[in-house]
């Protein structure tokens, strides 16, 4: 069976550029060009958070037992989440390009835990956690998404910042939402 020369060079042709095509014009292509540069021009490590398997119970060094690879710098600062903070430079966490990872400390015991990323990637964010935890709901005024999770809650704002915010995925433990309930 022989095929015709314009078939094999069309053929051809869509070898050549269909994966440039992807890359460029496709926005998982971009994602992962972008992944692909930040591990070759920083220092910056990746971070892959299983936010059903985080507990209230973890402790600074669980923290960096399981990121061994993370620079985290850590001092006592009391904020309104916690009266330890560490935080990490990190390249992405869980597949979507980053910024920084910050983790609070409430008397011991992991308080949060907030994930910088590019608002680039607010649905692949989205996405990926819809994916973990399942269904979410809008909670409050409906600018932040809620997911519940097994050791606390997941926020994410519905939609990304259109000024230059900062976007963030956030993780609190069930002992920091009772502490923030209202009290009857």
């Amino acid at each position: 069976m022989t095929l015709h020369s314009l078939y094999k060079r069309l053929l051809l042709l869509a070898l050549v550029f269909g994966p440039f095509f992807w890359l460029v014009f496709t926005n998982d292509g971009q994602r992962r060009v972008d992944l692909v540069l930040l591990s070759l021009l920083s220092d910056a490590k990746t971070m892959n958070v299983a936010f059903a398997k985080l507990q209230g119970s973890a402790r600074e060094a669980d923290l960096r037992g399981s990121f061994p690879e993370l620079p985290f710098h850590c001092e006592d600062r009391v904020t309104e989440l916690g009266d330890r903070l560490c935080v990490s430079p990190i390249a992405a966490f869980n597949g979507a390009p980053a910024h920084f990872a910050a983790a609070y400390f409430r008397e011991g015991g992991l308080a949060a835990l907030k994930l910088a990323y590019r608002a680039d990637y607010h649905h692949y964010v989205a996405q990926e956690l819809y994916l973990e935890l399942g269904a979410a709901a809008p909670a409050g005024d409906g600018t932040v998404t809620r997911w519940p999770a097994p050791g606390g809650v997941v926020l994410l704002p519905t939609r990304p910042p259109q000024n230059a915010g900062e976007t963030a995925v956030m993780w609190l433990s069930q002992r920091q939402l009772q502490d923030r309930l209202p009290r009857p």
